[in-house]
């Protein structure tokens, strides 16, 4: 995903007419880009100001009083608007009676956020579709659409090449101060669609939030069972079972992932037998809670192995200051960092590319669907997946690479992401100032390996998990596609419609049509945007199944 500012300062010449310029005299807001971006959209047979679609003028958030302690209320910041839809499984927050003094300020379900500052971040837009209503900070501007219009529809085209150009036309401010004026983005010009049209691309936005929620939930499932699995061999058959229920669209047990947890801050001192010494002389290695998670894994039955035992390859990191060699279009091959890691499957709409010629220099940490990215710097400690869509990719020296047997992925994955595995792997971390794991150091990891039999469930749900995050990931490209064919003249607004009413009628031939059609980019060899259709629309036919069910 490209930043909106990524182009800001391209050099360039271009000639106006009077009637374009508004109240912005920088050069950078009437390049060619812009301007023909611009002009694309009101050249449309019907287009309308963001603000005349909106029930409330577009404000900013206030700025909160945050919390100083675990808790209290959500609050949405810049970081959380990254992709089509607000990821809100891991708020700020604020004090229980700041959110009472702001309460006309929180967030309603449908209102498209956006960022107003930030350099790399500013004019990103979400929609938020929960129900929790939290507050956000002053640097996020709410954008209530009202109907008739949609507003996941208006989120996919502010996130669109057309949108982004519209938006970025009003950004002010040196490199790092960025800023957008409401006023501007009030102006920027929306294609009016009628109320079915936008609903086609809408609802895309609304069926990839609940494969969202599938997919969530599975994962939640499976850290679930893997605490229960982990926490003594004598649970494993209730593990495995709560697993089941939940593969099968049931309701599963619903308990903390960290159940079981034993953490406790800041304790720096404790005797320490001489069998629970390890390769490490420092105190914060042998931290209480280091020492109770160390009993724990020894009294759970299960034969610890190395993970060094484990890896079919060896673990890997690679690339470092590779800033002149990033793809400007966003085009090549996918760098993965810990930045990129969303839950347990890497986001690769959000990491850098570079070329595949680079890539090659650097291929002893390539990775491929299946392979575990583990931060080493940074987020230390946080894992994740290579979902099946990547077809292979990099990483940064951030990051290591662990390659399992197909078996074992799912279990030993869930294990590092669970507080048992955090702690295994946070003893081994050092430095004072910025904490860091050591490659040679992840091979001392131990990992509870169970029999393969109780493996199969967690890789199953992974790989359902992962199946229903791919597709909710489709449907988001799809719906910006859709909106940049529309603006480009490829599909037709009539198309839309038909595919729309078809749809309501049960009949999905005209939007196979549509969705066909789509490719991942200008070039003639371009692949299609959605690889298997069918497979898509059996996933969303068995959300459906289980939203009526539930």
């Amino acid at each position: 995903m490209m930043a909106v500012d990524a182009l800001r300062e391209t050099r360039h010449i271009n000639r106006i007419r009077a009637q374009d310029l508004s109240a912005l005299w920088t050069a950078q807001s009437y390049r060619p880009d812009i301007t023909s971006a611009v002009a694309a959209v009101r050249r449309l047979a019907s287009w309308l100001p963001l603000g005349s679609m909106c029930s409330e003028p577009i404000a900013q958030g206030r700025t909160p009083i945050y919390s100083t302690e675990d808790g209290g209320y959500p609050c949405i910041k810049t970081k959380h608007i990254n992709g089509l839809i607000i990821d809100e499984s891991d708020p700020d927050w604020v004090t229980l009676e700041c959110a009472s003094s702001l309460a006309k300020f929180k967030v309603a379900q449908s209102t498209v956020l956006m960022n107003r500052s930030g350099a790399g971040s500013i004019g990103r837009c979400s929609v938020y579709l929960g129900t929790a209503a939290p507050l956000t900070n002053e640097h996020v501007l709410h954008i209530r659409v009202a109907a008739p219009h949609d507003p996941c529809f208006v989120a996919a085209y502010l996130s669109s090449w057309w949108g982004e150009r519209a938006i970025e036309q009003g950004v002010t401010g040196s490199t790092g101060q960025l800023n957008l004026a409401n006023e501007h983005v009030s102006r920027v010009p929306v294609p009016a669609l009628s109320p079915d049209a936008q609903r086609y691309v809408g609802d895309k936005i609304r069926q990839a939030e609940r494969l969202r929620e599938r997919a969530r939930s599975l994962e939640v499932a499976a850290r679930v069972a893997t605490v229960k699995l982990v926490g003594h061999r004598s649970n494993a058959q209730d593990a495995v079972q709560n697993l089941l229920l939940a593969i099968a669209g049931k309701q599963a047990e619903r308990l903390d992932p960290d159940e079981g947890s034993t953490h406790r801050r800041g304790v720096l001192r404790s005797r320490v037998a001489p069998a629970a010494m390890f390769g490490r002389l420092n105190a914060e290695a042998y931290q209480q809670e280091f020492l109770d998670n160390d009993r724990l894994l020894r009294a759970s039955g299960w034969t610890l192995t190395r993970l060094g035992d484990l890896v079919t390859a060896p673990i890997n990191n690679s690339i470092r200051g590779v800033t002149e060699h990033l793809s400007p279009d966003h085009r090549g091959v996918p760098m993965f960092r810990p930045a990129d890691i969303e839950g347990l499957w890497m986001n690769d709409a959000s990491a850098p590319r570079i070329s595949a010629a680079f890539e090659q220099e650097h291929a002893k940490a390539r990775v491929q669907p299946g392979d575990i990215v583990l931060a080493i710097a940074g987020t230390v400690a946080a894992v994740a997946r290579i979902g099946e869509s990547v077809t292979y990719g990099n990483i940064n020296g951030s990051s290591a690479r662990v390659r399992l047997e197909a078996p074992l992925r799912g279990v030993v994955l869930l294990f590092l992401a669970s507080s048992f595995g955090h702690r295994e792997l946070m003893r081994w971390a050092v430095g004072s100032v910025q904490k860091h794991l050591n490659l040679e150091d992840l091979t001392e990891v131990r990992v509870p390996v169970p029999p393969v039999e109780l493996c199969e469930p967690f890789e199953s749900a992974l790989q359902l998990s992962g199946r229903a995050y791919e597709g909710s990931k489709a449907l988001l490209a799809t719906a910006i596609s859709v909106v940049e064919q529309l603006i480009d003249g490829q599909v037709s607004e009539g198309h839309l419609i038909a595919a729309q009413k078809a749809l309501e009628a049960g009949d999905r031939s005209a939007d196979r049509d549509i969705l066909k059609a789509l490719r991942q980019s200008d070039a003639p060899d371009a692949k299609p945007l959605i690889s298997d259709l069918d497979a898509l629309y059996a996933l969303l036919d068995e959300s459906a199944e289980e939203e009526n069910e539930g």
